[in-house]
């Protein structure tokens, strides 16, 4: 694959040098388009958009039918919900489960997949996390009731995470009220609009 990086670079070049206009997520990634040389005034920032519905999770059941499916009744409840890959840092959330495994009323919730996804399931499983739970994606209506029964939502990347990555569900976990905690770079776009 390295051969192919620097015909790479020249087609991202091209690309800039010729489009009309370049629209990115974040502050952070417009900044490196324009360390590449694109004048600043071609490189706009379009927000990441969310589902209005997001803004009324918890009207209908609080949560309290994803709590009841999956045993969470009475339960605080610690959620990463999204991509299980090498850039999440997730061994954080199984070693806080692992602190934690005494404390009978916090679950930890693993919803989604990815790459990292059956390493992080046998590590859990030889831990003996019967605090912790792995859920597949969860269709819409799920989701928005995962939300609602949601204490606290993790945003974990590894420190080594630059400016450029920006998870979609930081958006979306705040459009739904949930409380945040985040473990990531300080210098990363996710902890600038955290603290913002």
């Amino acid at each position: 694959p390295r051969p192919a990086l620097p015909v790479l670079y020249r087609l991202e070049r091209l690309a800039y040098r010729h489009a009309a206009l370049i629209s990115t997520l974040t502050e952070g990634m417009r900044q490196r388009i324009i360390t590449k040389g694109t004048p600043p005034e071609k490189v706009v920032i379009f927000p990441p958009r969310t589902n209005d519905e997001l803004f009324k999770v918890g009207d209908s059941d609080d949560g309290c039918s994803f709590r009841a499916e999956h045993g969470l009744e009475g339960k605080f409840v610690v959620v990463h919900s999204g991509n299980m890959g090498v850039k999440q840092g997730l061994d954080v959330m199984l070693e806080a489960a692992a602190k934690l495994r005494e404390v009978k009323h916090i679950a930890f919730l693993l919803v989604g997949d990815g790459a990292r996804k059956s390493q992080l399931q046998a590590r859990a499983a030889a831990l003996q996390l019967d605090n912790l739970q792995f859920l597949p994606l969860q269709p819409e209506q799920k989701f928005m009731s995962m939300l609602a029964a949601t204490d606290l939502a993790l945003i974990t990347q590894q420190r080594t995470v630059s400016d450029i990555a920006f998870p979609s569900k930081t958006v979306t976990t705040f459009s739904a009220g949930c409380p945040i905690l985040a473990s990531v770079n300080k210098n990363s776009e996710v902890a600038r609009v955290v603290e913002s």
